[in-house]
């Protein structure tokens, strides 16, 4: 998968998980990617499950872009993620709370 924007990317993130595609949602993140759940900390090979577990939607409010670098913040989630050299956006680390909230910031 190929995400060229962060935005991409989180649409591609909630397809995946709503699909139970495991591999699909471990692909977008980048090596050594963390996903933060409450005090679970896991990796992409464990996103997939944990995500559906929290019924992970992606809600963009909003996007801030500085050279290869993005933070995407969504009513559940607040996602950092990188353009890779091949031009592709994976994410590197995502904070995601059960549930929808709207007081990250």
């Amino acid at each position: 998968m190929f995400a060229s924007s962060p935005e991409e990317l989180e649409t591609l993130l909630e397809d995946a998980v709503l699909l139970g595609d495991e591999a699909a949602v471990a692909a977008l993140f980048d090596e050594g990617a963390v996903l933060i759940t409450g005090p679970r900390i896991t990796g992409p090979t464990q996103a997939q499950a944990e995500l559906a577990k929290l019924g992970y939607v992606a809600t963009t409010r909003t996007v801030t872009v500085r050279r290869n670098l993005a933070v995407v913040v969504g009513d559940q989630a607040v996602n950092i993620s990188i353009r890779a050299p091949d031009g592709a956006w994976r994410l590197v680390a995502a904070i995601v709370r059960p549930g929808t909230t709207h007081d990250w910031i």
